[in-house]
């Protein structure tokens, strides 16, 4: 093994050391199991002697003597079921072991008892050579998937680390083997390696971070972020070391993984606390976006929360796969928000659709409105979050009125249609309901800064901001300087309106959309007027306007209007008397 020069823990993290650390396992995963059965990964030769050489030192270096020599002596050894999970394949081998597991825990945590075991791993093997093991069980009474999905979870988390590896970070990590076997009366427990040394929390899966802050735990969670695609966040990282076991995921969608799973939120969490170090920047991992007073906190000191805030991880009863890393052969960036620009007119605009987000031409909107940008929806999701987080005080007494509006003015420029409007909704009506510390800047024109992100709210389907737009080119009001009546514009947001209107009334029952279906023939009869009158940009067509008035009145018919219908049915006659 490579010398390290003798210096603190975070310089020995850092890329100049290129240590080619313990990245352990168990000994029997390496001697008597095939080791790719658990991997999944093809692994270099360089790492698999490494990790062997590592094992066998872990187990010598630290504690000359077995810590759990004698407790075994007067405890009766018997049969259990062994269940593993093989990752790759997302199968499970079962097989039986002879074990002697002490009846008395000897460590407790919020959800689970910790047992003193012993595994022998032939029947000759005397018990005092047999491995140390710690079995755990849940204090409260669970469902019995529980124990099968921690498994997967854990095992999906050591590929990523195994991925991690790949990249020949400075410290090579790994996850501890982990497993449930069966007793014979049906208790189960899961099983993994007891491992000698200081056990460390060094993050949570709700923001905090360990005082030390170590480089390499906090960098294997930023680049899980990266390498999925933004998919997934490996959080919650802890153990001996660089030996990790029982961490959390986050998902893009927040499924899967147990309560645990706070989805954007938890992603949020995390890169607010986050600082990249010198291993995020030798990996290339892109930085996240903070307000410069985030940042200055950040320099000055790791945010730490306290332990009654923290979300402890309860798995899931259904599972998520992890999902591939193909089609990510580099990390690359993440995506970059446009800068904010007001257009001139809505042709300058490019406020395309996005992935993570619902496309739009998969919603209810059935409007498909440029190129899909990769990402973009998850990092406005998670830019949303941190302005919630804000306003709701997560992060201190004193809210941060900048980061709120700094966070959902990204959100919006990721295209985000949901901060769009809120910003849209603050700067034209003064509406604070969602954001009640939400404040302008001194230098924004309100009136232009409100139709920037109305135009564009509207631009990624937003129903009320489309017609709120609508409106406005209609009559001229409320467009401020960069904007004047286009009836063209008008014509064509109503007519998006109304198209997202009539495919909400055929997919639901629902009083609200029935509601709505008395707006269609009113917004029907509104831009029939305006192609019958023709001006402010749009081209006269009474023919068009005659066959509008005519389905208006149909539609007010059909919803008992008998009244507006003829109303209607007199002018379709009008405006085809005139083509």
């Amino acid at each position: 093994m490579k010398t390290v020069p003798e210096s603190s823990e975070r310089e020995q993290d850092s890329p100049k050391f290129r240590q080619e650390s313990w990245s352990c396992s168990s000994e029997e995963d390496l001697s008597d199991k095939p080791e790719e059965l658990f991997v999944g990964l093809p692994q270099s030769p360089r790492f698999v002697s490494t990790r062997r050489r590592c094992i066998s030192e872990t187990v010598t270096r630290q504690e000359p003597e077995d810590p759990w020599d004698t407790f075994h002596e007067n405890i009766p050894s018997q049969t259990a079921k062994r269940y593993r999970y093989h990752v790759s394949k997302q199968t499970w081998v079962e097989d039986q072991i002879e074990i002697k597991l002490d009846q008395i825990s000897f460590d407790r945590g919020a959800m689970r008892a910790c047992y003193r075991l012993k595994k022998r791993r032939t029947q000759d093997q005397h018990w005092s050579e047999a491995d140390d093991y710690v079995a755990k069980k849940y204090i409260e009474k669970v469902h019995r998937s529980e124990y099968f999905e921690d498994v997967r979870l854990q095992m999906q988390a050591k590929l990523w680390a195994d991925s991690y590896n790949a990249e020949n970070p400075p410290k090579l990590i790994d996850m501890n083997q982990i497993c449930v076997f069966e007793l014979e009366n049906g208790d189960l427990y899961h099983m993994e390696k007891f491992i000698q040394g200081k056990y460390i929390k060094y993050n949570s899966n709700s923001g905090f971070v360990e005082e030390q802050c170590r480089f390499t735990p906090h960098a294997f969670s930023h680049f899980t972020f990266v390498k999925s695609g933004h998919s997934l966040m490996v959080v919650d990282i802890q153990g001996v070391q660089d030996f990790y076991t029982d961490p959390q995921i986050h998902t893009s969608d927040g499924q899967g993984y147990g309560d645990g799973n706070l989805g954007t939120r938890g992603m949020a969490l995390f890169f607010h606390s986050h600082k990249c170090n010198d291993i995020c920047h030798y990996l290339n991992l892109p930085k996240f976006e903070l307000s410069e007073k985030e940042l200055l906190e950040n320099s000055l000191h790791q945010k730490t929360t306290t332990s009654t805030t923290e979300v402890k991880p309860i798995r899931s009863r259904a599972s998520s796969f992890c999902q591939s890393e193909a089609g990510f052969d580099s990390m690359g960036d993440l995506p970059r928000r446009r800068e904010r620009q007001m257009s001139e007119n809505l042709e300058d605009s490019s406020y395309g659709s996005c992935e993570g987000l619902r496309s739009l031409s998969q919603s209810p909107v059935g409007v498909y409105l440029g190129e899909p940008r990769t990402d973009e929806g998850l990092m406005g999701s998670i830019h949303l979050e941190l302005a919630r987080l804000h306003e709701s005080g997560r992060f201190g007494d004193q809210v941060d009125s900048d980061a709120i509006r700094f966070h959902l003015e990204i959100a919006a420029d990721f295209n985000n249609a949901e901060a769009a409007r809120i910003l849209a909704l603050f700067h034209t009506q003064g509406n604070t309901e969602d954001f009640t510390y939400l404040t302008p800047r001194t230098t924004d024109n309100s009136v232009e800064t409100g139709v920037h992100y109305m135009i564009m709210a509207a631009e990624l389907g937003d129903m009320k901001c489309m017609l709120y737009m609508a409106r406005a080119f209609e009559t001229g009001l409320g467009l401020g300087e960069r904007h004047d009546t286009d009836w063209k514009e008008s014509t064509r947001l109503y007519e998006l309106a109304i198209a997202v209107m009539k495919e909400r009334a055929e997919k639901s029952e629902d009083k609200d959309e029935e509601r709505e279906q008395e707006s269609v023939y009113r917004l029907m009869g509104r831009v029939a007027g305006m192609y019958r009158a023709g001006g402010h940009g749009l081209h006269r067509d009474s023919s068009h306007a005659g066959e509008l008035y005519s389905e208006a009145a149909e539609l007010a018919m059909a919803d008992l209007k008998g009244k507006l219908a003829t109303e209607f049915f007199q002018l379709a006659e009008d405006a085809w008397s005139e083509s």
